[in-house]
Formats: structure tokens, sequence, C-alpha cells
């Protein structure tokens, strides 16, 4: 194959040109056609460091908004640091991954359900430890 470059993504596996020849009843002309087969498989390196390992980051960083005293004040702060960046994070994220009715990703359904869920709750709870806190 000429002119093949490698791709940082994708791995070509299998390349096969098959010609074939047919002919027609009508007008008793043969018609030649090319058959182009190649079998790829993704990378998972660069799946996994663009979507997957920030996504649990994220979650990592969220858990870490309990770790911090209370008395600094920056609970609030520093939650909803870590659910804007995960908004932000969303927005890039989302024009990557095609838009299916049909099937939907583990990865989407992960982002869509637990991590917003968990993310929402940790700032809620700060939220409430901080007015406990200020209050006594």
């Amino acid at each position: 194959m000429q002119g093949y470059q490698e791709n940082g993504e994708w791995e070509l596996l299998k390349f096969t040109v098959e010609e074939k020849v047919t002919s027609t009843e009508i007008d008793k002309a043969q018609y030649s056609s090319l058959h182009i087969n190649f079998t790829m498989r993704r990378r998972p390196l660069y799946v996994f460091m663009s979507t997957i390992l920030p996504t649990v980051l994220l979650s990592f960083l969220s858990a870490l908004v309990f770790k911090l005293p209370a008395e600094s004040g920056e609970k609030i702060g520093y939650s909803l640091t870590v659910l804007l960046s995960y908004a932000v994070y969303l927005t890039v994220i989302s024009s990557h991954i095609p838009a299916a009715s049909l099937t939907i990703s583990i990865l989407c359904m992960y982002n869509a359900m637990l991590n917003r869920y968990l993310h929402c709750i940790s700032y809620l709870y700060s939220i409430t430890y901080h007015g406990v806190h200020r209050t006594v």
C-alpha cells in the first residue's frame, strides 16, 4: 500500500482489494468493480487518556471536598470549581461522542447519571455543612 500513514487513534489490521467482473444480460457488457475491505481496531490509549481518565479524576476530586476542614471556608468554592470544570469537560467531550438514540455507551450513562449525581450531592452537602457549621 503506497501512501499509507499510521494513525494515532486507529490501527489497520487487514486490507484486501478484490476486483469483480460482472456482465449484464441486457447489453452483454462486462463491468468491473473494486471491493475494498479493511479491518481496523481502535487504539485504547487515546480513548483512555481523553475520556475515561479525566472522568475518573473529576470524580476523585469531587470526593476530596470532604477532606477539607470546615474552618477553611473553601468547601463550597472547591465543590463549585470541580462542578464547573466537569461541565466544561462534558461540553468538550460531547462533540466527540456520536449522538445515537438506539444504543448508549457505558461512559455516557456514567457521566449522565452517577457522576452528575455525585457532583451535585457533594456540592449540596458542602453548602449544608457550611451553613450548619457557620450557625454553631
